[in-house]
């Protein structure tokens, strides 16, 4: 199957699935959230955020190392030798995160963060359980992932999603409300996960056989990611809650920043999974059948696909801010509106710096050392305003630090990719992008102010209003046309009718 038939349907997968996911996500936040109010749910961000950090610790960039070298060992080794390679990885993964898990529970007595609630040994054990089982799953996710295979990540995170949320909500009925009852069936579910990961690698991979694989260069190439994650974890949504939870003693702040992160995150989840999980492996390929100039034309494409998608999106989520968290949370969430609008500001130069796509070709142009050093750099400034900020400002400090840090981080990123590939950066199409989501945004600020339960249509009032005025804009060129027409050759029409009308 070609590379784009394979980029097509992995998009069409991920971008189903996600949108399925995120909406489960949503539900399952939205139930938990009000049952627990902004403590309790801090308490849990709290935990996810500790095993994230545990988790990134483990990782040793085997993800990203299956991303850039999965596509070129069956390309040129085969199935098998793949198989081989992963099989070491995750031998690897499995001794890394069992050995983390025992550290945990060693010396956790020294956690600051949950030390004086009376359920801080079940946090430990549960961290620890999450560690190992999130570990082992991810790498799985990371395989198929590389092999442009989302139909079945999709089904499998899916099935485990359902477990959480359906289990959660029985329990909650029936017992109480409990935040070790989310972290059990969390755990439990994973499990599960992970056999399905399994059968499902067994048949695809055939009969085991013995040996090892040596990639030259992947393992380094995995070290130098894995430094560059480190330091990014400090410019994530993690770090600030964990530094809110210690600098500020206040469950409740680290509860209403996360319902604002989460929103946020959520919609660029929602909107650029399906193809967002498709770049490193497309970009591999692109390089390799056809250099530079391959992995500027895909890169084009990603770039476009992240201003369109996302500008429009993030404008009107930041008009939204207040009906959407008070409708879906109720007032106790209230605080997290000024959050929410004070992130959405700040992310608006992040998409415009294309935040997310960057470290992808620079990856592949052997530039991880670069992206290492930039991570660095940004990932220390952001803790440095963090501390400065977080105590006057509490939370609102947190997303400011956090906001201008990773605002530098992509735009210098950015400045790289355009060094090493002239082309790459749309700037017509950004700037007409950009024009569109202010110009229809304005009808809204000044005379509409609706309910909750009308904000989905005037998104859909909103969306139409955009794309009309790109249309007349012109904002798709011939070159879109094309590439649209090989990923989906329904879209043909675009370029017929564009010549009917000439």
């Amino acid at each position: 199957m070609k590379l784009f038939e394979r980029a097509r349907l992995g998009i069409i997968w991920g971008q189903i699935g996600k949108i399925i996911e995120i909406v489960l996500g949503l539900i399952f936040t939205v139930a938990v959230g009000r049952a627990m109010e902004p403590a309790g749910y801090g308490v849990y961000s709290l935990v996810i955020s500790v095993v994230g950090f545990f988790m990134l610790v483990a990782s040793l960039g085997f993800a990203e190392i299956l991303g850039k070298f999965a596509p070129q060992i069956i390309e040129t080794a085969g199935v098998e030798k793949l198989r081989v390679f992963f099989k070491g990885l995750l031998k690897k993964r499995l001794v890394l995160v069992l050995i983390i898990a025992g550290i945990v529970l060693l010396i956790g007595k020294n956690f600051p963060l949950f030390s004086q609630s009376r359920n801080y040994a079940r946090y430990l054990f549960f961290i620890a359980a999450l560690v190992v089982l999130q570990g082992v799953s991810e790498l799985y996710i990371s395989l198929f992932t590389a092999l442009l295979k989302l139909k079945v990540v999709t089904y499998v995170k899916l099935l485990v999603q359902f477990l959480v949320l359906t289990l959660t909500l029985l329990f909650f009925y029936l017992y109480g409300v409990s935040v070790t009852t989310v972290l059990l069936f969390t755990a439990s579910a994973t499990f599960v996960g992970i056999i399905f990961y399994y059968i499902i690698a067994g048949r695809f991979f055939g009969k085991s056989c013995a040996g090892s694989y040596f990639v030259p260069g992947a393992y380094r190439f995995g070290m130098v990611v894995w430094l560059t994650n480190l330091a990014n974890f400090a410019l994530a949504n993690h770090i600030d809650k964990i530094l809110i939870g210690t600098l500020l003693k206040d469950t409740a702040a680290v509860g209403h920043y996360s319902i604002a992160a989460m929103l946020l995150t959520s919609l660029h989840a929602v909107l650029t999974a399906g193809w967002g999980l498709t770049v490193l492996p497309v970009l591999s390929e692109a390089y390799a059948k056809h250099g530079k100039e391959g992995m500027v034309e895909a890169i084009r494409v990603y770039f476009k696909l992240l201003v369109v998608v996302m500008l429009p999106a993030v404008f009107f989520l930041g008009y939204a801010a207040h009906p959407i968290i008070v409708g879906l949370f109720g007032n106790a969430y209230a605080p997290s509106a000024r959050l929410l609008g004070t992130y959405v500001m700040l992310d608006i130069l992040i998409i415009l710096f294309m935040g997310g796509l960057t470290l992808f070709p620079l990856y592949i142009l052997g530039k991880e050392r670069l992206v290492l050093k930039l991570c660095i750099f940004a990932g220390a400034l952001n803790i440095v305003l963090d501390l400065l900020l977080i105590p006057p400002y509490k939370a609102l400090g947190a997303i400011i630090a956090t906001g201008i840090s990773t605002s530098l981080f992509s735009f210098l990123e950015l400045w790289y990719v355009i060094k090493y590939l002239p082309k790459a950066y749309p700037l017509r199409f950004s700037l007409k992008v950009i024009l569109s989501a202010g110009i229809c945004l304005v009808p809204f600020l000044l005379w509409i102010r609706l309910p909750f339960v009308y904000l989905p249509g005037l998104a859909i009032v909103y969306a139409v209003a955009v794309i009309v005025l790109l249309y007349f804009l012109k904002a798709i060129e011939p070159e879109d046309q094309k590439i649209l027409e090989k990923l989906y050759p329904r879209l043909g029409f675009l370029s017929r009718f564009k010549k009917g009308t000439n």
